[in-house]
Order: C-alpha cells, then sequence, then structure tokens
C-alpha cells in the first residue's frame, strides 16, 4: 500500500512537471515571437522614416513650389532649371534608397517642355520664352502647375555617331565608353559600317559585349523607296530588309546594357525627290504622282512590318531640311504601324526655322530617337557641340524622358563630343 502511494504521487509529480516545461516552451514561443516582431517593428520604422523623408522632398518640389507658387511665374520660367534640378536631386535620392525600401513611391519628374508652354499660354503678353522651340505665344484656359507634371524614366540613354576622323570600329567603341554614353550610332553612308559590314556581326557584337553598349543604325541618307525606277525601287527595300536582319542579331545587346523597353532604331530620311523648275513656280514630281508614291510607302510600311516581325526594332523617321505636304502625309501613313517612329532632329529644325517642329510635336507619342545637337536660325547653324547655341535642350531632353527615347549626340568630332559631354555632366544627365 504504501508503495502504491509512493508510486502515485511520483507520477503526478513528474505529470505536473511536464506541465511546467510545456508552459516554459509557450512562454519561451511567446518571446521569440515577440523579439521577431520587434524586429520586424524596427524595419518598418526605418522603412516609415525614409519614406517620411522623401514625402517631405516631395511636399517641397510638388506642393511648395508648384501648387502654392512661392515664386511669381516669371521666375518659374526664366529659373526653370534651378526647379528641373532640385527633381533631379530627388531622382538621385530614390535612387539611392530603392535598394532599401522597394515600396517607395515612384519619382514624378517635371515636364519642362510643357510647363513652359502651359506658362506662355497664361501669359501671352509677356512670352518669356522668345524665340526657342516652343513657337509663338496664344492664348489657353489656364492650367495649374501641378497637373504638367508627369512620370517618366530616371536616367537618359545617350549615344554617339560614328566619326570620320575614326577609322576603325574600336577607337568609336572607345571613345563612347570614355564618355560614359550607352550606344553607337552605325551610319551605313560609311563603308565600313555598310550592309556587308553589318551582316558580319561577330566583331561588332564583341566590341559592344566589351564595352557595355549596343547599337542603333542610320540607314542610306540617298535611299529613295518611292523611286520610279522599280528596280532602284527594289533595290532599295532589299538593302533594307537585309539590315534589318543584321539588326535582330544586334537586339540582344539593348537588353544586356541598355534599356529594352526602348527599340533598335534604323534611322531613315525623307527623300524630297525630283522637282521640275518652271517659270512660274516648282513642281515635286512626288507630288504630282502622289498615288503612285503613296503606293511605294504603303509596300515599304507592309514589308517592314513582315520583316521585322515581333523583334524590338523600329524604322524612325527624321526631318532634315523641313517635311514638305506630301511627305506629312507619307509619314503619318508610316506611323499608323508600332514598327514605325519619328526622328527628332533638333538642331536640324532650328536651322531650318522650325517648320517641321508642329508636326512632330502633334505626333510625338510616336518619337523613338532624338539627335541632339545645338544650332541657332540665325545664322542658321546645326550639330554644334551643347551650351554652344540657343536651342532650349533642358527642354528638350525633358521631351525626350517623358517619350521614352534615346538620343543620340550628333556632334561629329571628338572635341565636340567631349564639350557635349561635359555640359551633360554639369546638368545631371550622365
Amino acid at each position: 500500500l504504501l508503495l502504491q502511494r509512493k508510486g502515485l504521487v511520483l507520477f503526478a509529480l513528474s505529470h505536473q512537471l511536464a506541465d511546467l516545461f510545456g508552459d516554459l516552451v509557450a512562454v519561451g514561443t511567446e518571446v521569440i515571437r515577440f523579439l521577431f516582431g520587434g524586429a520586424i517593428l524596427g524595419i518598418e520604422f526605418d522603412d516609415f522614416i525614409d519614406q517620411r523623408q522623401f514625402l517631405v522632398l516631395k511636399l517641397v518640389s510638388d506642393v511648395l513650389l508648384n501648387n502654392l507658387g512661392v515664386f511669381p511665374d516669371k521666375f518659374y520660367v526664366q529659373h526653370i532649371h534651378i526647379i528641373l534640378s532640385f527633381r533631379q536631386w530627388i531622382n538621385v535620392y530614390y535612387k539611392q534608397n530603392r535598394r532599401k525600401n522597394q515600396r517607395m513611391p515612384s519619382v514624378i519628374a517635371f515636364d519642362h517642355v510643357r510647363f513652359e508652354e502651359e506658362m506662355v499660354k497664361q501669359s501671352p503678353e509677356k512670352c518669356y520664352n522668345k524665340s526657342h522651340i516652343h513657337g509663338s505665344c496664344h492664348v489657353s484656359e489656364p492650367l495649374n502647375k501641378a497637373s504638367v507634371a508627369k512620370e517618366v524614366p530616371i536616367m537618359l540613354q545617350f549615344g554617339i555617331p560614328v566619326l570620320v576622323e575614326n577609322d576603325t570600329l574600336r577607337e568609336n567603341v572607345d571613345l563612347c565608353k570614355e564618355l560614359g554614353f550607352n550606344f553607337i550610332e552605325l551610319n551605313t553612308n560609311f563603308p565600313e559600317y555598310g550592309l556587308e559590314a553589318l551582316e558580319d556581326s561577330e566583331p561588332l557584337l564583341k566590341a559592344a559585349e566589351q564595352a557595355h553598349i549596343y547599337y542603333t543604325i542610320h540607314l542610306d541618307e540617298n535611299m529613295d523607296i518611292a523611286d520610279f525606277n522599280p528596280l532602284v525601287r527594289s533595290a532599295y527595300l532589299e538593302s533594307v530588309r537585309r539590315i534589318i536582319e543584321a539588326a535582330k542579331k544586334l537586339t540582344p545587346l539593348i537588353d544586356s546594357y541598355g534599356d529594352p523597353s526602348q527599340p533598335l532604331t534604323l534611322n531613315m530620311h525623307m527623300n524630297h525627290g525630283i522637282h521640275m523648275t518652271l517659270p512660274d513656280r516648282i513642281v515635286q514630281m512626288y507630288e504630282r504622282n502622289f498615288d503612285n508614291y503613296m503606293q511605294s510607302f504603303r509596300t515599304f510600311r507592309d514589308r517592314c512590318e513582315e520583316w521585322i516581325g515581333d523583334s524590338n526594332i523600329v524604322v524612325s523617321v527624321e526631318n532634315t531640311t523641313g517635311y514638305l505636304e506630301f511627305e506629312k502625309k507619307a509619314i503619318e501613313l508610316l506611323i499608323e504601324s508600332p514598327r514605325f517612329g519619328l526622328t527628332w532632329d533638333i538642331g536640324h529644325s532650328r536651322a531650318n526655322g522650325g517648320g517641321d517642329i508642329p508636326f512632330i510635336l502633334s505626333h510625338q507619342e510616336k518619337l523613338r530617337h532624338f539627335h541632339i545637337h545645338d544650332g541657332s536660325a540665325q545664322p542658321p547653324r546645326d550639330h554644334q557641340p551643347l551650351g554652344t547655341g540657343d536651342i532650349d535642350l533642358p527642354g528638350v531632353l525633358s521631351l525626350a524622358q517623358k517619350v521614352n527615347a534615346h538620343c543620340l549626340i550628333e556632334v561629329k568630332t571628338t572635341d565636340a563630343l567631349r564639350q557635349s559631354q561635359k555640359w551633360l555632366r554639369q546638368r545631371d544627365y550622365l
């Protein structure tokens, strides 16, 4: 009987010890959960601080500067570069912190071009923008400054042309890498970058991969796909077909070293064709034979769509000496296709008096490529180093950001490229 009682006591004691151990395990689990929750709270608080700092900057940028109008409108127009630089600094802040906090709000960059347009509309009698790219003053309904903010890419992609002074691809690649640019535009008017050179893609790929750059292509400036001679017309079409096939081998470079949302552009000029000089007027033969002209462009568009397929390639039409009216109709036919876009050469626009600007801006959603260089209207000059002319370069670069287009710095010497790169770096574009 005594042994039975002792056994029962020991059994009860062991049961109580088991209960106590279970309670200790439960308390330990709660302590671990508490510590883990504290760590999470610390991380969330750090993120909270980061977001609050960022929102304070945005409050200053978007509310104080834009909505409350702490400076007069004239200050905004004359000193827009200060506001733009401030917003670019916010972009840098975001870029440095996005690894820490992926949930930070997306950067809202200032649409400089549209803002100045709207400021001119609101104050037509002052017209502070003078003779830059935005055109003449006209009256419109006022627009709140905050409504001209647009979400745009943070960094622009810049490239260089192949230079006459450089005899080899290596020299151009080394210069591009040295300047910190992203791509080279291969000009098929150079024999070393003609059709057969493009089809021999291995040297191009190897050089680009070593320098971490990519390519765009400039088609033959003499190309005339509406030529009345069918043999000439067919030769140009075949040239474009083969260049497209060669370009397909180069598109992976954009995925690796560029912005995959941007296409490899094949830049083309519009050929005015021949004209006849009469005693009282000049007759453009393509305008005279307009139906044949348009049919040639319709065939060109359809063939390019077939040849390009689903590749990341766009044929981009550049402005040169100004669009003729029949050319505008052909361009509008082309850009109905997603395989076609526009190149805005801003120096050409400045030198030819800006007559092509309204047409380009009316189709700005089709802009895929920019040729950036400085110049002036009087005397007519283009292909000048950045900062040496009177073109509104910050406005144009803001538009390039807005439409997500890459920018070729189309000056034609090493010295001019170095000077232009310095201008870009001083303004934090590079």
